[in-house]
Parts: structure tokens; sequence; C-alpha cells
């Protein structure tokens, strides 16, 4: 599925992560939703991309940190 934010976003990366071939995942924040890609597909056309809801986002980085 196709999303208008691509072009806009602005995607980040972990600090964390290495600089191993672009091998982790980006997050940008558009809107009231937060997206998600592949790094290493980032350069391929119409690369695969999952958007969920701000609210939702921040509740899973809650259980994450709980859990750790």
């Amino acid at each position: 599925m196709k999303t208008p934010y691509r072009l806009s976003a602005h995607w980040r990366k972990s600090s964390r992560s290495a600089n191993a071939g672009g091998q982790c995942v980006e997050v940008a924040s558009t809107g009231g939703n937060v997206l998600l890609r592949d790094s290493k597909l980032s350069t391929v056309g119409d690369f695969p991309q999952l958007s969920v809801a701000s609210t939702e986002w921040v509740q899973l980085m809650q259980d994450i940190k709980i859990d750790h």
C-alpha cells in the first residue's frame, strides 16, 4: 500500500544501530502515525512500509521498556 507520507517523511534509525549495510528498522513520525521500514529496502522503489497510530507506538515502546 502506498502512503502519501513516504516522500516527506524524515526517517531515522536507532543510535544503537551499527552502520552494517543498512540492516535496521527506520522510523518516521508523520501526522498521527508512526511509519516503519526496513532500511536495506529504502532505496528500492516502492519498498514495504508499515504505518501505526502514534498512540499504539507509544504503548508498544512502554511495553518494551517494562519487559526489559
